[in-house]
């Protein structure tokens, strides 16, 4: 499926650690901090880990999920297969993932009705102030979304939600 070496040099950015633990991927990283890997193309790194030890593709409906919710782990025995939903919902029990309008219109009716019924799953990581404050800043302030993610401690994804209003819409 793939060169020994092409093996050999993924397995050079593992710190390898005992069998349960986390095997971090010491490499690249993507702004969502899951590590990279060039086969040809960009993969992430614990998909690449999961086709290496299983030797075989991932279908194209399925994904890799981790049983620890650490992005850099490429441990095999932290790493199964499952639908997205199956992903999504092991996120928001984990409090893992932002419950917001717009995660749900992508949402399932199952999945909705799951969160309706179990609010304390929500994450709300950001107060309405601090909301405004980032929107204050990325206009006044030529912050970066970046910045201002590190600064709240949140993805630059969701600061460019919030700023594009799609989270917290009726906010302003």
């Amino acid at each position: 499926m793939f060169s020994q070496e092409k093996i050999n040099l993924f397995w050079s950015y593992v710190e390898i650690k005992n069998p349960d633990d986390c095997w971090n991927w010491t490499a690249g990283l993507n702004d969502s901090g899951y590590g990279q890997f060039w086969i040809g193309k960009k993969i992430k790194a614990h998909r690449f880990s999961w086709m290496l030890t299983n030797n075989q593709e991932i279908p194209k409906d399925l994904v890799i999920k981790h049983s620890c919710d650490n992005t850099k782990c490429v441990n095999p025995k932290h790493l199964s297969l499952g639908t997205v939903a199956e992903n999504n919902k092991e996120a928001i029990d984990r409090q893992r993932l932002v419950y917001d309008d717009a995660f749900k219109k992508t949402m399932s009716k199952a999945r909705t009705k799951y969160i309706n019924d179990n609010p304390d799953k929500r994450n709300v990581k950001l107060t309405n102030q601090q909301v405004l404050e980032i929107r204050e800043k990325y206009r006044s302030d030529n912050a970066n979304m970046t910045e201002l993610g590190r600064l709240y401690s949140v993805s630059k994804m969701s600061i460019s939600k919030i700023i594009r209003y799609i989270t917290y819409p009726n906010l302003k």
